[in-house]
């Protein structure tokens, strides 16, 4: 059940734009903010030198705490099964984010990450929400920056009714897993998006003629 939601101004452009606060695990201060950004997503992610707010935004995770610059970008080369996914990216005009925390509100001493923190449950619990936001007459997709993933409505929730009658977690939802093709002889492969749920990405290099099948996914570069 999602909590009752508390309204909140906005405060800068990059750190937080105007929304709701809801609260989960109140024991802990747990919150998640919605809020509205009225601009395309910042994929450059600023510099110290050129734009020192969306930087700074950027460096304290206020764009998710594994993004990285141009990953708007490489989701929309490796959409998952949605050939559309580019001309969504260049379309939109505005996001709409949501963002987990402990700190808002809290005390000064209080755990930026309490010791009870579940990742897996926290992230559920914001995908959950993200998917109800995509049922809004003009959204256009799901993106998750951390995984570099983006999905249309649809996508999104055939991955969640999936996994929720397997009883697994929505995986592909969260972490996009590409192919490269980086000349005749060597492939590679990588996965995106595990630090979500406190584990490492993984990366490997093997030799094309070791591949069997295809990948739609699969790029040169």
């Amino acid at each position: 059940m999602i909590p009752t939601a508390t309204p909140h101004a906005a405060t800068t452009p990059h750190f937080g734009g105007e929304g709701v606060h809801l609260r989960f695990l109140p024991e802990v201060n747990g919150v998640i903010d919605v809020d509205i950004l009225p601009s395309p997503w910042p994929d450059s992610m600023g510099s110290p030198t050129a734009d020192m707010d969306l930087f700074g935004a950027w460096t304290m995770g206020a764009y998710g705490p594994f993004t990285f610059s141009g990953n708007l970008e490489r989701a929309a080369q490796h959409p998952y099964e949605w050939n559309d996914a580019p001309k969504a990216a260049s379309a939109h005009t505005s996001i709409v984010r949501v963002r987990s925390s402990y700190a808002v509100g809290a005390d000064p001493d209080a755990l930026v990450i309490p010791e009870s923190y579940d990742s897996k449950s926290e992230l559920m619990m914001v995908t959950q929400i993200a998917r109800s936001l995509l049922d809004l007459p003009h959204a256009l997709a799901y993106f998750n920056p951390n995984g570099e993933m983006l999905l249309n409505k649809t996508r999104l929730q055939a991955l969640l009714d999936e996994a929720s009658a397997q009883k697994l977690l929505p995986l592909a939802a969260w972490t996009n897993a590409r192919v490269f093709r980086v000349d005749a002889n060597w492939t590679m492969m990588d996965v995106v998006g595990n630090g979500q749920i406190d584990l490492p990405d993984l990366e490997v290099l093997y030799p094309a003629k070791d591949v069997r099948g295809s990948d739609a996914r699969e790029t040169f570069s």
